[in-house]
């Protein structure tokens, strides 16, 4: 049962960022703040994802008027099937927010489902509220619009997509497709880091009974370096506790330490109280 000491405890870090000023962030440390677009994934269009769950990709022909299948073949495997594309949640990179500056890219499917028509794609464009943060190469543009996709065949064409933020925060846009099987709307959503450095942590640190060390994280948040200048304990009873070297290997923060985007070290807490003068509440 995980109890907590009734006294109060707060790390005091001072940071030295390099191209900025430290920002403190009372957020949690994943980013997953991202703004969609709406979607509308109409004019006869299957839903398709590369996740890798359930379902078929590409779905067996089933029409012999004109079909396709939308597929997000960048996908997290085991994500739902859809072919809207969250840049912050691509196959084999680190989750969340990007620098400005850095880019990422993902690939969409679209696969025509027909069994007789094949899919003639006769426009493709990018809309919605930052249009400039996301871009189609022009060579996949080309091929999917000179060709057809032929039918029953398994068939598809790439589009790779390109994001780039130009600014920080949550960024959206639409991928518009037009073909004779109608019109799909493709949502695109990324998210980029501040052009400073955001100092996060952890917000609260429960000890068990027996005062077994506990660990908190800190994070930098931003997209700029951020290093740590001194890490105290500060508050009404910092006599109650103590920055421990050993906690199971996790404690590795130290002043001077330089974190990145993404980049955290842990720091090891333990009660210093007399197991006599412990007072614990349960939950």
């Amino acid at each position: 049962m995980k109890a907590s000491i009734p006294v109060s405890l707060a790390l005091l870090l001072t940071v030295v960022a390099c191209g900025g000023t430290g920002e403190q962030d009372s957020s949690s440390l994943v980013d997953d703040d991202h703004a969609g677009a709406s979607t509308d994934h109409g004019g006869g269009v299957a839903a398709g994802g590369g996740g890798g769950g359930a379902g078929q990709v590409p779905p067996a022909p089933s029409a012999d008027a004109a079909a396709w299948f939308i597929n997000n073949a960048s996908a997290v495997v085991g994500t739902a099937l859809t072919p809207d594309v969250d840049f912050g949640a691509l196959q084999n990179t680190v989750p969340g927010a990007i620098r400005i500056g850095d880019s990422r890219v993902a690939q969409v499917l679209v696969y025509n489902t027909s069994k007789k028509t094949p899919l003639t794609i006769s426009d493709i464009a990018i809309a919605g509220a930052n249009p400039g943060d996301f871009a189609i190469s022009a060579a996949s543009v080309s091929a999917a619009l000179q060709v057809p996709v032929a039918a029953n065949k398994g068939a598809a064409v790439a589009l790779q997509l390109t994001f780039a933020p130009t600014a920080e925060g949550p960024r959206a846009a639409t991928l518009r497709l037009v073909s004779n099987a109608g019109t799909a709307l493709v949502s695109l959503v990324g998210s980029a880091l501040a052009a400073r450095p955001v100092i996060a942590a952890t917000s609260a640190v429960d000890f068990l009974p027996t005062s077994a060390p506990a660990t908190a994280v800190i994070t930098n948040n931003g997209g700029e370096m951020l290093v740590l200048g001194s890490i105290v304990l500060a508050g009404s009873d910092i006599g109650s506790f103590e920055i421990t070297v050993a906690n199971q290997g996790f404690s590795n923060c130290f002043a001077g330490m330089a974190l990145g985007a993404h980049g955290s070290c842990f720091v090891g807490i333990v009660s210093s109280r007399e197991p006599q003068r412990r007072r614990t509440r349960c939950w």
